[in-house]
């Protein structure tokens, strides 16, 4: 127990420290007084942020389920919420490596993980205009990211729009998967 309440105190840490991250960037400025540089600035840490958000919904999941052989989460689901897959060398050996999961795919498959280990239906509504917000804002984050021109690194009021919307869309999915896991929870114990 005290195991996971020390993984859990860093895990804070580390969202603590990003979110501290995007106030220093942000400085308390409205959108239309931050700098092309501050902007990128914004985009990169709200992305650093919902990345470190997702590993830990997924080490949660792993806190709550440790045992490798518990049936809730399988094996499959255990290697992806720690970003390893398994793979044979041309000599025969099992070779263990970091994969690359796209974010739409991690961050769907994070809340998935989550609600299965707290025995709730998975409910990330991926039908309203937030979710669209957030999938334009990873082109975005893309984007500025590698980019080809120096009109790749503008980002508009509308692209900074997104950004915000995507990653409040983050939070409060979030914020309702853990309220519905807590109710849950409440409700068995009586």
């Amino acid at each position: 127990m005290e195991d996971i309440k020390a993984r859990g105190e860093l895990l804070n840490t580390l969202l603590a420290e990003l979110a501290e991250e995007i106030g220093t960037v942000l400085k308390g400025k409205q959108r239309d007084k931050l700098s092309q540089a501050e902007r990128r600035m914004y985009v990169r840490a709200t992305f650093a942020t919902i990345e470190a958000w997702i590993y830990v919904m997924k080490q949660m999941a792993l806190a709550w389920h440790p045992d490798p052989k518990c049936p809730t989460i399988s094996e499959a689901e255990r290697a992806f919420a720690q970003e390893q897959e398994y793979r044979l060398t041309d000599s025969g050996d099992v070779e263990i490596r970091r994969t690359k999961i796209s974010l739409e795919t991690n961050l769907r498959f994070g809340f998935k993980l989550m609600a299965k280990s707290g025995s709730i239906p998975s409910e990330l509504d991926v039908s309203g205009s937030e979710w669209q917000s957030f999938r334009r804002a990873i082109k975005i984050r893309d984007r500025i990211t590698h980019p080809k021109s120096v009109s790749d690194l503008n980002i508009s009021d509308e692209d900074y729009n997104d950004v915000s919307v995507g990653f409040g869309w983050v939070l409060i999915s979030h914020a309702k998967l853990v309220t519905a896991i807590v109710l849950k929870a409440k409700n068995e114990a009586g």
